[in-house]
């Protein structure tokens, strides 16, 4: 499987990804994995019509995904991942779906949110995952844009006293 970015954005597919990530990484296929929107086909349409010419995307469970992983049935693609929640990563990392590096690029704003890292906020829950994932010898960063500095997990969650 050629995996060229696992990114964990609660947008989804949206102007960062289809005009800078999909570019900067080369991938010819964006694949989200989640099941609430395997199971909206509307939403799922909306979502293919979004992708520049070229670029082809799919949707997975992410029990199918994990089954795939498994099977390395990606290698002719140049994949970007795509994961709408730090939950759904830390699914993944339990049915041994290891990353060697997730990207963190937008989680939105709610109840016991803390800001983090521009717009970027974690709860506890999320950093009890993001730790156990990141201690697993994934390289776990947060970054928004290509084109703007990354921050590694570790130090913003010492400086924010997660």
């Amino acid at each position: 499987m050629a995996i060229k970015l696992v990114r964990i954005d609660f947008r989804l597919i949206h102007g960062q990804v289809i005009t800078k990530w999909v570019r900067t990484v080369g991938a010819n296929l964006i694949l989200i994995v989640n099941d609430d929107l395997f199971n909206d086909k509307f939403m799922f349409d909306i979502y293919k019509m979004s992708a520049p010419t070229g670029i082809k995307v799919d949707v997975m469970t992410k029990d199918a995904f994990a089954d795939a992983w498994k099977t390395n049935q990606f290698e002719s693609d140049n994949v970007m991942i795509l994961l709408k929640s730090v939950k759904d990563a830390y699914y993944l990392y339990k049915q041994d779906v290891v990353f060697d590096e997730l990207q963190i690029g937008g989680l939105g704003g709610g109840p016991g949110r803390k800001v983090v890292f521009g717009p970027i906020t974690l709860d506890k829950t999320d950093v009890e995952q993001l730790d156990e994932i990141s201690n697993s010898n994934t390289k776990v960063y947060f970054h928004q844009v290509p084109e703007d500095p990354s921050a590694d997990y570790q130090k913003i969650i010492i400086k924010h006293n997660f």
